[in-house]
């Protein structure tokens, strides 16, 4: 069931956006987070998960990013969100974050180049100090790799964000250059190359 985001829902997220730390414990504010995004989420609310994108703590940033994926389900929220995820990816990022970076990325239609042009030129590099330590293992590095190859196999004629990861798939299937990527990434899935280079053409 989606309820509609009524006052107490748009207060919650005020009031998380107010916080500059995480206002609970980890598993707590995760149930928290996992009831809000059972609302429908209005335009209104999204200057309130923009701003929790942007905060400093670690917490706070994956709420944001979890919610922002609930959201733009029912909002058109790419405007608002480009500037706080450039932000994001900016600087190095927790591996918990990044995770649900992905997710969102995955998830979203939007571009967003010049978040994906940040991403790529922090590929694989961790935080200093301490961040999110939950008992599970992740490998989000792995996974927007093959949100990169996702976006390739849609792609015939690569825009920004695809130049940008390209050195990054050009390392992990040992090629140069767009096409010849592209096809690596085909013949590992088991596709045809030729076929869905033609059907990509149709598609132009």
């Amino acid at each position: 069931m989606v309820w509609k985001v009524a006052g107490p829902g748009h207060r919650c997220a005020a009031y998380l956006a107010s916080c500059e730390t995480a206002p609970s414990s980890d598993g707590v504010l995760g149930e928290w987070i996992e009831t809000l995004r059972a609302l429908r989420f209005g335009a209104d609310d999204i200057p309130f998960i923009a701003q929790l994108i942007d905060k400093r703590d670690a917490l706070l940033q994956e709420a944001g990013l979890r919610l922002a994926r609930t959201a733009i389900r029912y909002v058109d929220a790419t405007a608002a969100l480009a500037a706080p995820l450039e932000r994001l990816v900016s600087n190095e990022i927790d591996p918990w974050v990044l995770e649900s970076l992905v997710d969102l990325l995955a998830y979203s239609q939007a571009p967003f180049d010049a978040v994906y042009e940040g991403l790529a030129r922090i590929h694989g590099r961790a935080p200093k100090g301490f961040g999110i330590a939950r008992n599970r293992h992740i490998d989000p590095w792995r996974r927007i790799v093959q949100v990169y190859e996702a976006n390739a196999l849609q792609t015939l004629r690569p825009r920004a964000r695809d130049m940008a990861v390209l050195p990054i798939l050009e390392r992990e299937h040992g090629t140069r250059g767009w096409e010849p990527t592209l096809r690596a990434i085909l013949v590992r899935m088991g596709y045809d190359a030729d076929l869905h280079f033609q059907r990509l053409r149709t598609l132009v």
